[in-house]
């Protein structure tokens, strides 16, 4: 079963941030590392398909505006419409695949309904700390899953009635 893990690349920009003065500048090198994190994650956990969502306005907030466009282009990120903020799609990708997708960003999505998900958890907070990008608890939920797949197959392959 593909599992997707779709990010919040503005939440994700803007980590280890600070506003002094006038607005804050999001960062593009925390994309590259989120993009390699999530590079080296899917070729250790298959079935894993990594979504980058990002706001139409983040090109006019990030330090390299050129890199953040070039992978726009590239099918690296998906860019929401303007005016439309990324959450919106987020949590409606959720809602339509409950039991298939998280959503890795640190905002808690107060303003919005929160999907109704079979996992035991939809949303994941994430830190860059030393230049490392720390997912607590991720790794865990989606091994649960590979756990659970693999005994679904070895089941099956034994003729064993699969739910």
């Amino acid at each position: 079963m593909m599992r997707y893990i779709l990010i919040d690349l503005a939440n994700v920009a803007f980590l280890n941030t600070k506003q002094s003065g006038g607005a804050a500048v999001a960062h593009y090198e925390n994309v590259r590392r989120f993009k390699q994190f999530f590079g080296e994650f899917k070729h250790k956990y298959q079935g894993i398909r990594y979504l980058f969502l990002a706001d139409a306005s983040l090109v006019h907030k990030i330090d390299e505006p050129a890199r953040l466009s070039a992978d726009i282009q590239n099918g690296v990120i998906l860019e929401c419409p303007a005016g439309i903020q990324a959450d919106a799609f987020l949590l409606e990708f959720v809602s339509q695949n409950p039991d298939t997708s998280v959503i890795v960003s640190n905002d808690r999505f107060k303003d919005q309904k929160p999907p109704a998900t079979s996992l035991p958890r939809w949303r994941f907070p994430a830190m860059i700390i030393q230049g490392q990008v720390i997912i607590p608890n991720l790794a865990d939920i989606v091994c649960a899953e590979n756990e659970h797949s693999a005994v679904a197959v070895a089941k099956s392959e034994a003729g064993a009635i699969v739910e």
